[in-house]
């Protein structure tokens, strides 16, 4: 924490209190009171939060099921690598298939799948966790393309962007204390 609050401090105090965009424009304010911008940073924050939730629990939770430590860490990283496959190919793919809607439904749903799987059928865990890896991976994309479809403009995209930011990481960072609590 302490290397990221002089990184912030030092750039407030080189930005000062008239920062602008290098377009010669002060940056658009956030979207306050944006139902859409709230929307975006809801999905974008329940993703990472749930993501970052099965990340850091998950090896925990198959020890406790009776895995071994060995197993356990093999499916974090299945969950990893589906995750990452997921990123990659949701780029090409989301163009060609369906509205934005019906793409963030399917994840939704999927993950949902995913976790309900894993607490009725844990024996079937690696199908739930590559599953749910590849439905949180896929949601990623999706979730950051929002302000762009969403947003009049550039300026307008950049302000729904950093709200979802915002929001979604605080959202984010919540996730895993809250799941071990």
């Amino acid at each position: 924490s302490v290397p990221l609050v002089i990184a912030a401090t030092v750039g407030l105090l080189l930005l000062g209190p008239d920062a602008t965009t290098t377009a010669g424009r002060r940056a658009a304010p956030l979207p306050w009171r944006d139902r859409i911008a709230w929307l975006m940073a809801a999905i974008f924050g329940l993703q990472s939060l749930i993501y970052w939730s099965v990340l850091f629990w998950i090896a925990a939770i198959l020890i406790d099921l009776g895995w071994s430590s060995a197993g356990a860490g093999a499916m974090a990283a299945a969950f990893q690598i589906a995750s990452f496959a997921a990123v990659v190919a949701t780029g090409p793919l989301a163009s060609r298939f369906g509205s934005r809607r019906s793409q963030l439904a399917a994840v939704a749903a999927a993950t949902t799948a995913a976790m309900l799987g894993m607490a009725l059928a844990p024996q079937l865990a690696f199908a739930w966790v590559v599953l749910s890896g590849a439905a949180l991976g896929a949601a990623f994309p999706l979730a950051l393309t929002l302000p762009v479809d969403f947003g009049v403009d550039a300026r307008d995209a950049g302000s729904k962007a950093s709200l979802m930011l915002l929001v979604g990481s605080l959202l984010a960072a919540a996730g895993p204390p809250i799941v071990g609590f």
